[in-house]
């Protein structure tokens, strides 16, 4: 168990690539303990090594799944994990996670020790049960205005808060010129940009559990 003297915010999230919703939650980490909180990541799926990436920048990191795909029988683990974290904020990351986190919500209504949950979107709730779980967070966090669209009738999210991810952020906030001149390029040239790594890896683990 660590020290409990800073507060400790969890972050409970599938593992990712580093593109797309494992670059969003690398740099949320990073912000999160450069505005001096503790941060622990329970990674509820496996194989692309978002857990290193996070180690390197400073966050306690726990998987408690070998499986490429979230299962409802972690719930068991992860609920453990924020017994001895303590955690006063718990993030549930993707619309995967809200059955897990919202489950350890509703359970921890009933004992002494209680969080705030807060659940990140990326996507609309598929089936009533996500809806249902969805409206046990305090604060719901979309990444568009779309999904509040797509979702208008659910009230879990007639409060959510708008927070677009940080390269749309970036791209409405800097041109190209501004771009070139953070990155070292030439604005006059034409770019090639990778955004996925170069080294491909085995995804034989998915076969296996698919």
């Amino acid at each position: 168990m660590r020290s409990h003297s800073k507060t400790t915010i969890m972050l409970i999230t599938s593992d990712y690539d580093p593109i797309g919703n494992g670059r969003q939650i690398e740099i949320a980490v990073a912000s999160i303990l450069a505005a001096g909180y503790q941060v622990c990541v329970v990674l509820v799926s496996s194989g692309r090594g978002l857990a290193v990436r996070l180690k390197r920048l400073g966050a306690a990191v726990y998987g408690v799944s070998r499986r490429p795909a979230v299962h409802f029988s972690v719930i068991p683990e992860v609920a453990a994990i924020i017994r001895s974290e303590q955690p006063q904020m718990v993030i549930g990351w993707s619309i995967e996670t809200a059955f897990i986190v919202g489950s350890l919500r509703l359970l921890s209504r009933r004992s002494r020790y209680s969080w705030r949950y807060i659940q990140q979107l990326s996507c609309p709730p598929r089936t009533m049960i996500e809806a249902t779980m969805v409206a046990q967070a305090d604060q719901v966090i979309v990444a568009g205005e779309w999904i509040l669209t797509a979702s208008e009738r659910m009230k879990p999210l007639e409060s959510a808060c708008v927070v677009p991810p940080a390269a749309v952020a970036f791209d409405e906030l800097i041109d190209r010129d501004q771009v070139a001149f953070q990155i070292g390029l030439n604005s006059k040239k034409i770019w090639t940009l990778c955004v996925a790594p170069l080294i491909s890896t085995s995804r034989i683990d998915r076969l296996i559990w698919g």
